[in-house]
């Protein structure tokens, strides 16, 4: 599994050359591809925690929390080009 963190991850974590660090997530391995800034997920008055990002493609388990990350500000989300 490959994984994009968060800076407070990596802050947590200690790893100083954290790309291509190989970390455990639930007794799974996965690989650290890229790095994001801290992102205001919850309440503005409490510190940004830890966060990782992995592409799912065993879609069976639909009834998860899903993110949607738009990485080109000039396309709609269901423009598939």
């Amino acid at each position: 599994m490959s994984v994009l963190v968060n800076q407070s991850a990596i802050d947590m974590m200690g790893l100083k050359n954290p790309l291509g660090a190989k970390i455990s997530i639930a007794n799974n391995p996965a690989k650290i591809i890229g790095i994001m800034g801290d992102i205001l997920m919850g309440s503005p008055y409490e510190p940004i925690g830890p966060m990782y990002v992995r592409l799912e493609t065993d879609w069976t388990y639909h009834d998860r929390e899903v993110v949607s990350i738009r990485l080109d500000a000039s396309k709609r989300f269901d423009d598939s080009t």
